[in-house]
Parts: structure tokens; sequence; C-alpha cells
């Protein structure tokens, strides 16, 4: 059997075609909320990262543009 090789490096690739990684947290985050708010024990240091992330978002609000 034959090795297959792809042109390029497959790390920077995958790194292009990624979310930003902000964006992968806020995913996260969002389904951590939803399984906490289905009644789903969160393990404690999920449940302090995502309470450390929510004080950070309330205290540094989005601001959206004005539309004219």
């Amino acid at each position: 059997m034959k090795a297959v090789r792809i042109a390029g490096d497959p790390r920077r690739l995958r790194q292009a075609a990624y979310m930003p990684i902000g964006d992968q947290l806020d995913a996260i985050a969002d389904m951590a909320r939803a399984l906490r708010e289905q009644g789903f024990s969160l393990p404690p240091k999920t449940a302090e990262w995502l309470e450390h992330c929510e004080r950070v978002k309330a205290q540094h609000p989005k601001v959206l543009p004005r539309q004219a």
C-alpha cells in the first residue's frame, strides 16, 4: 500500500480552515451554558471558566455600530 501525500503542511491548512479561536471558545461556552440551563452539572473547572467568561462579557459588552 502506498502512502498518500498531501501538498502543503496539513497543520497550516487546518489552521486556515478552522474558525478563529475566539469563535471556537464562544461555541464551547454556548454549549456549556446550554448544558447548565438543562440541569446538567458542569465539572467545577468548567463552571468556573464559564462564570469567568460571563463576567468578562458583562464587563466589556459588545457595542454594535449604529445603523443610519
